[in-house]
């Protein structure tokens, strides 16, 4: 059974449930859903729909706390919520999720979600008032700009973390009625006769635009709603099914409401502040540098250091043998860095790059110039890769780190690709205050507007939160809140065999307790090891460990001479590695309810 309990405003809900559908479609799981009315949504589901669904709008937390369910929680502002974590299903337990965003699960697809919502049927008293716009052609408006703190009575402050207020808060601020306004009158010069349904969440928003446009905005009657009463949730609904049948939709980013409009009928949304008064498609795919097709790329500096310059050459050579030498490679190295003359050939271009711009730009002064002046300001090699990756010459550009090791070909980019803008590799540890739920070290994207906009804004927020001397310096610092913010970027988590984890996955939280790993959903074979340990074992063995009876659950050992080896019962791992109590998980399910100490846990899995 898969249990997703949704939370915050209707478009939340129904973004989040249907995700849950999506993966209880595709996996057999019977899906359940918990819908309480709360200030958010202060309406049952059975109040909007007519669709048969398990649906509960009660709740006990005793009825998952048992050892036969899994649990997630994608709400940051509760102890130990992970937004974004993989649900993993490849699982005899039941599984929980509370959330208000999109499962991470390789089928919550847009299809699915879309397929998901057309089966959605309102009640009577809502589709009457869908039914007055069913013959008439018009672009839709969803204008949300109401104080969040102010439109929903009785909202707590920790309904959010700090972040997200501040997120909130800022795109409501800035979203502006007169950003609308003129996009409309852009239209209306084109087309005069053109309608427009607005959706908004304040009567005075709704005035505003009716004595600007006269009769050329449509809207619900008596939508006089400030609140999120049952009542106003039932227009709500009207809004959202008469928005999803424009002809396309000019919306509000940051809101759940306009992202579902959009996914409905894969109608397009185009976003006030990010789309327009700009009309260019931020999508399309245009090579900042000479160059064109498919291609790998390598960012490095400060490599005069033996570990770093082997792991690197080996990812190269590793590179080379599986493509035959038909990939094309490029590198970005610092100018103090030199590569041996035999290695030269093996790239289609080496770029030097002057590292001491780093923080020359007109972006990084602003921020630097800001900063604590009583914090030590570190502008780490992190900050110069996330500069460099804007500046990849191929249309389609797979990043690796130099700690990966390639074990077959990736058939093609492009298809990995899919309809997504970014692909990034997911870390190996559930998201902690130390640690990121993503890694940097595989990433795979198109060179289009949008990503590039997206380093941007990486870098930007790298020199703001990354850069202090108080800051774990990592390449992914930054990155989960500059996916967050980018609303229209097209993204998601690699599929593990494109970043097998090996190493370093021992580390510690900031208690100093080793962290959890996080198990890796993998459809084999793998083609990608992403590991630091390549130095200290045999490279050759690696790519068939990893493959070897991919159907079986297995964990990866170390023996008493420190080789690389493979057992397949608790016992025998325990006993390989009682000197070594932290082996690397290569495969872990569900930890039984049993006192296992630290070390042993590293050994265990559940079959």
């Amino acid at each position: 059974m898969l249990v997703v309990h949704v939370q915050h405003g209707l478009g939340s809900r129904l973004r989040a449930m249907a995700s849950g559908i999506a993966i209880s479609n595709r996996t057999g799981r019977h899906f359940r859903l918990i819908w309480q009315p709360d200030e958010h949504c202060n309406v049952r589901f059975q109040e909007l729909f007519s669709n048969e669904i398990d649906v509960w709008d009660e709740f006990e937390s005793r009825k998952i706390s048992g050892a036969n369910f899994e649990r997630y929680n994608y709400m940051e502002s509760e102890t130990g919520a992970v937004n974004g974590q993989i649900i993993e299903t490849n699982t005899m337990n039941h599984v929980y999720v509370k959330t208000a965003y999109k499962l991470n699960h390789p089928e919550v697809k847009p299809k699915n979600i879309r397929q998901v919502l057309s089966e959605l049927r309102l009640q009577p008293h809502i589709a009457t008032m869908v039914d007055f716009l069913s013959k008439k052609s018009f672009i839709g408006v969803h204008i949300r700009n109401a104080d969040p703190r102010k439109e929903i009575p009785g909202i707590s402050d920790d309904a959010y973390v700090d972040r997200e207020w501040k997120r909130l808060e800022s795109w409501r601020q800035s979203t502006y009625i007169s950003i609308f306004e003129d996009e409309i009158n852009r239209i209306l010069e084109k087309n005069p006769q053109q309608y427009f349904f607005l959706s908004a969440d304040s009567e005075k928003t709704i005035n505003a635009m009716k004595n600007l446009f006269k009769d050329r905005i449509l809207y619900l009657d008596s939508h006089a709603c400030n609140n999120r009463s049952r009542q106003c949730m039932f227009f709500a609904a009207a809004d959202l099914w008469i928005l999803s049948n424009a002809s396309e939709i000019l919306g509000s980013p940051y809101s759940a409401f306009s992202e579902v409009v959009g996914l409905f009928r894969n109608r397009t949304t185009r976003y006030a502040r990010i789309h327009f008064p700009y009309t260019e498609s931020d999508h399309e795919t245009t090579p900042q540098l000479s160059g064109q097709g498919d291609g790998v790329l390598y960012i490095d500096y400060h490599l005069n250091n033996n570990w770093k310059e082997h792991n690197l050459l080996e990812s190269i050579k590793s590179l080379h043998r599986v493509y035959k030498g038909e990939m094309p490679i490029v590198i970005f190295l610092d100018d103090d860095t030199h590569l041996n003359k035999s290695y030269q050939h093996l790239f289609r271009h080496i770029y030097h790059v002057n590292i001491l711009q780093t923080t020359r730009d007109e972006n990084a002064k602003n921020i630097v110039s800001n900063s604590n002046k009583k914090k030590k300001l570190i502008i780490s090699d992190g900050l110069r890769k996330i500069q460099q990756l804007s500046n990849s010459p191929f249309e389609i550009t797979l990043y690796v780190d130099g700690d990966t090791w390639f074990c077959g070909v990736l058939t093609n980019l492009s298809k990995i690709l899919g309809d997504h803008d970014i692909l990034i590799s997911q870390g190996v540890h559930y998201k902690s205050k130390t640690k990121s739920a993503w890694n940097s070290g595989v990433i795979l994207y198109r060179n289009s507007p949008i990503v590039i906009k997206f380093f941007k804004l990486w870098e930007k927020l790298y020199l703001q939160e990354c850069t202090s001397s108080e800051i774990d310096q990592m390449n992914s610092c930054g990155l989960s809140s500059a996916l967050e913010l980018s609303t229209m970027l097209r993204y998601s988590s690699l599929d593990a065999v494109y970043s097998f984890r090996l190493g370093s996955e021992n580390q510690t939280d900031s208690d100093g307790k080793p962290e959890k790993s996080r198990s890796q959903l993998v459809s084999w074979p793998v083609r990608i090891i992403h590991t630091s340990n390549l130095p200290s074992h045999k490279p050759a063995e690696i790519c068939r460990l990893a493959n070897e009876k991919p159907l079986r659950p297995r964990i990866l050992g170390v023996t008493s001479s420190n080789e690389l080896t493979m057992y397949y019962k608790k016992d025998d791992c325990h006993q390989g590695t009682k000197n070594n109590c932290y082996t690397n998980v290569f495969w872990k399910k569900r930890l039984l309810n049993k006192n296992i100490t630290e070390c042993d846990w590293r050994c265990w899995h559940n079959s």
